[in-house]
């Protein structure tokens, strides 16, 4: 039932099968954690615009914890900037924020010199086809869907940059030896 100003109330009842393991995709199972970055990995930087404080201190927490250099800003404007001055590796871009949005951000670091060819992940709260569309036509490298996974943000971060990460698994294996 529709009421105006107080929107609708939908039900709808569907069959289910319970699942199992077997007949998932290898890359929905569990895959080793990354503990940190190969004693042999050059330095890489990573710049966090978000404007959420809550979402880009995650980031920044994980990412510093697996030994990335991370440097954070709050807005596009301030995402422009931070790349002329700092020339990092890799950049996470939120798509909405103050001042200046992700695309305009990823476009204007694009017309900069050196923007060619940084690496540029868009990050939205967004399921629309229509968002991942426009950060790709607006010049970025890449697309991640919040909420995301660990291993979803760092794998993107390899795929972009090449870098070597030690996990855990392989951590354990040593320290048995």
């Amino acid at each position: 039932c529709s009421q105006i100003a107080k929107g609708s109330i939908f039900n709808f009842t569907f069959q289910a099968r319970k699942g199992s393991e077997e007949g998932m995709p290898k890359n929905f199972l569990s895959l080793p954690k990354v503990e940190r970055l190969s004693p042999a990995q050059k330095e890489c930087r990573i710049l966090v615009a978000e404007d959420n404080e809550t979402s880009r201190n995650v980031l920044v927490l994980l990412l510093s914890r697996i030994g990335f250099k991370v440097r954070e800003v709050s807005n596009g404007q301030d995402a422009v900037s931070l790349f002329r001055e700092w020339t990092p590796s890799i950049i996470l871009m939120d798509v909405r924020m103050p001042r200046m949005n992700g695309f305009e951000a990823t476009r204007a670091i694009r017309n900069s010199e050196g923007g060619g060819h940084i690496p540029i992940i868009i990050l939205s709260a967004s399921a629309m086809e229509d968002n991942r569309i426009e950060a790709l036509n607006s010049g970025a490298s890449g697309f991640l869907r919040k909420p995301f996974r660990e291993n979803e943000v760092l794998e993107e971060i390899r795929r972009f940059t090449g870098v070597i990460y030690e996990y855990e698994q392989a951590l354990h294996s040593k320290e048995e030896e």
